[in-house]
């Protein structure tokens, strides 16, 4: 009698299962009367079942699909609700930034100076934590173009060293930098390397304590000849545990409290690395626990050409000078923000006028012709800053009036279809 397979070699699909059953009525036809006729019918049936079979898999595939595309929609709604919302908390962390500044300090008893160096150092922590927040959403949701250019290397360190000496010397930290010869001159995105290199010179000096903090940078060629610069960040501080090395790079995870770590959301270093990586480059780091750590940046000296984007080009905004105490209309429904910024600004000798809704801002805007618009992207009445925007550029009474407008990172599309020529 002929050997059929088993139920192992079946589900290890080395055979089909419609064949499985056609070799198995096979081999008990041999022993069966009329077994030609058996062995039809059991064609038959194989056929049938594994028809029906592929109609399942069909079915439950077409719907696995839908809750992957349902699944799909919701994170990013999410991802929207999380960038949105943290866009608000902001607004309002500057809204009690700018209130600070106004405080006569002079008048102040030293148990209030105190109070208010505490606020402040809580907001200005609680803004870190939003800014890597809404970092974090615009690399995801694609809100990042890069805007490179050409700049001197060894000048641009320089400047990046100056501005991080003094939080080195709160820890009482040497910053040292140290540019090859052969480094010349990047074609990058300069806004975006300062970031990364920031963050990471950032943590060094945290960890360390009466020690150095170094920044290097170094050219180097690959092997089909292009030029590539190298920078080094390394630090004399305590260095990072093994265990620890493996969780670097991953979201939301922070080093252990052990290591100094207790604050944070565990996104600066995944910020970086997907700055790097779109600059075409990559990041790593080395460590030896008890003596220090060294994060290498690497990137080509030139921005591949297939990371470009390029916003539209259009004709630099002229300097408002038109008048002695040139008008800037504030349109945003916080009252809060319109106060805060008709002290700010009136300060510094503008004007200030302030509509609470996108109708009302038009309407200023055509009655007082001001220098400058600053425009918030959420107002109420069911017109966006958006709708407002269109609406000034679409009237030749406000169509050449300077707009600053305040937006999510995934808009920054419909800020070029309407002629901006730079964002911050």
């Amino acid at each position: 009698m002929k050997a059929y397979p088993t139920f192992t070699e079946v589900s290890s699909c080395e055979i089909t299962k419609a064949q499985f059953l056609e070799d198995l009525f096979e081999t008990w036809a041999e022993a069966l009367p009329y077994g030609q006729i058996f062995v039809a019918d059991a064609r038959a049936f194989s056929r049938q079942w594994n028809q029906d079979l592929q109609k399942t898999l069909n079915t439950k595939t077409a719907l696995l699909n839908d809750e992957i595309r349902e699944l799909r929609a919701r994170d990013k709604a999410k991802d929207y609700f999380i960038a949105e919302v943290s866009h608000e908390m902001r607004n309002l962390l500057f809204s009690i930034f700018g209130r600070l500044e106004f405080v006569e300090e002079p008048n102040l008893t030293e148990s209030q100076r105190k109070d208010i160096s505490l606020v402040q150092s809580r907001a200005k922590y609680f803004l870190e934590l939003l800014t890597d927040i809404l970092n974090y959403q615009k690399l995801i949701l694609g809100g990042v173009v890069l805007e490179p250019g050409e700049f001197e290397t060894a000048e641009f360190l320089k400047e990046v060293c100056e501005a991080m000496t003094p939080q080195a010397q709160e820890r009482d930290n040497e910053l040292e930098c140290n540019v090859g010869r052969t480094v010349g001159v990047l074609y990058q995105d300069p806004a975006r390397l300062r970031q990364v290199l920031v963050n990471l010179l950032s943590n060094a000096c945290k960890f360390t304590d009466h020690g150095t903090v170094t920044l290097t940078a170094d050219s180097e060629l690959d092997m089909a000849g292009q030029k590539s610069i190298r920078f080094e960040i390394a630090d004399t501080g305590r260095g990072i545990e093994p265990e620890e090395l493996d969780k670097l790079f991953v979201r939301f995870k922070k080093l252990s409290e052990r290591q100094g770590n207790q604050s944070g959301t565990g996104l600066g270093l995944v910020i970086s690395k997907e700055l790097v990586g779109l600059m075409g480059g990559t990041i790593s780091c080395i460590s030896e626990f008890g003596k220090g750590s060294k994060f290498t940046v690497l990137i080509p000296a030139r921005l591949p050409q297939a990371e470009l984007v390029q916003p539209v080009a259009v004709d630099p905004i002229a300097p408002v000078i038109a008048h002695q105490h040139p008008t800037v209309l504030v349109i945003d429904d916080d009252p809060a923000i319109c106060e805060l910024m008709e002290r700010f600004l009136g300060s510094k000798g503008y004007n200030v006028i302030s509509a609470g809704d996108g109708d009302q801002g038009v309407a200023l805007a055509r009655e007082r012709q001001p220098a400058v618009i600053t425009l918030d992207v959420i107002l109420p009445g069911g017109k966006t800053g958006w709708d407002v925007l269109g609406q000034l550029k679409a009237d030749a009474r406000t169509e050449e009036i300077p707009a600053v407008i305040i937006a999510l990172p995934r808009d920054r599309r419909y800020g070029y279809d309407f002629g901006a020529n730079n964002n911050q």
